[in-house]
């Protein structure tokens, strides 16, 4: 058996200004911009392409390089 005994995480350094669009509490940014747009219109396709099943939220990010997102259901099964 193989066993790890420490880890890591990296992610990508982005420059630039991080911006939140949206969270899983609600939050959601009221700017005017495309990107913003994008992000809150992203998190709603998901939720009626699913058949109200899941959201995609947590929408934040640098420029056009969204990460991080969270996957938010009541039936926890994906």
């Amino acid at each position: 058996m193989f066993i790890l005994d420490h880890f890591w995480i990296a992610e990508r350094f982005f420059e630039g200004e991080f911006v939140k669009y949206n969270n899983n509490f609600g939050f959601l940014s009221r700017e005017k911009n495309d990107l913003n747009k994008i992000g809150n219109s992203f998190s709603v396709y998901t939720f009626i392409k699913s058949e109200l099943q899941y959201l995609i939220c947590d929408i934040q990010g640098v420029d056009c390089c969204f990460t991080d997102p969270a996957v938010c259901t009541m039936n926890s099964k994906f």
